[in-house]
């Protein structure tokens, strides 16, 4: 819930800074980008946990574990740029 509201502000203030300058449109209002944010969020959830069941398998040592976790999640978000 804390990241949800954290989204919130900065849309809020992204929207308001691009409103002063005239450049705001429908796909920067605040609602339409917190919509944005989370279903991105929601992507890069999903397809690193499909990523990361992939390569479970083969991780030998459980310290490692989180890194991969972390670098599924990144290699999900970078898919999306």
């Amino acid at each position: 819930m804390k990241e949800k509201r954290i989204a919130q502000a900065l849309t809020y203030c992204l929207y308001r800074e691009l409103k002063s300058m005239g450049k705001a449109s429908t796909e920067q209002d605040p609602a339409y980008l917190l919509d944005s944010i989370i279903q991105l969020r929601e992507d890069v959830y999903r397809e690193g946990q499909e990523t990361i069941q992939r390569w479970e398998p083969r991780i030998k040592r459980n310290s490692f574990l989180n890194s991969a976790l972390n670098l599924s999640y990144y290699l999900s978000l970078r898919r999306s740029d």
